[in-house]
């Protein structure tokens, strides 16, 4: 049961979520306690411990930077923290750096594997082009031998 009472935890529209393990010192009501960062976006962060749901913190993630957030969900030790955007704190600008490079990754990576799959197809419709030619071969007098 979350913090709020409500029995489940707020489902919100977020940015594109990154599984990261990172140490980050969190900031309540003047205290700084060290908790582990399991996913972060552009948007907020998912917080291991206990919050309460509205609470607002600072969070400092080395080397990234320190953001403000509030807390938007809590359920059985994690919370999700929602980055509070304002004229002069924003959501780190190296995360959006870090966002195009994952997707520089992601497409490197999809390229790659349509490129093993053409070879692939290409290699596998060559042999079977020079086994049928083969066969025709065969089957006439005098023809000419493919040698793969």
């Amino acid at each position: 049961m979350d913090k709020s009472g409500s029995g489940h935890a707020a489902l919100l529209s977020r940015g594109r979520r990154h599984a990261v393990e990172l140490e980050a010192a969190i900031v309540r009501d003047g205290v700084e306690q060290w908790n582990r960062v399991t996913d972060l976006s552009l948007d907020g962060c998912c917080l291991s411990g206990d919050f309460l749901i509205g609470e607002q913190v600072t969070v400092r993630i080395p080397p990234l930077g320190t953001f403000r957030a509030q807390v938007r969900w809590a359920l059985s030790g994690r919370a999700g923290a929602r980055f509070i955007r304002t004229g002069q704190t924003a959501a780190p600008t190296s995360l959006s750096k870090d966002k195009r490079g994952v997707a520089a990754i992601e497409y490197a990576l999809i390229a790659s594997l349509i490129a093993i799959a053409l070879v692939a197809a290409v290699g596998g419709t060559g042999e079977a082009v020079g086994d049928r030619w083969n066969g025709v071969d065969k089957a006439m007098p005098g023809g000419v031998h493919y040698q793969s």
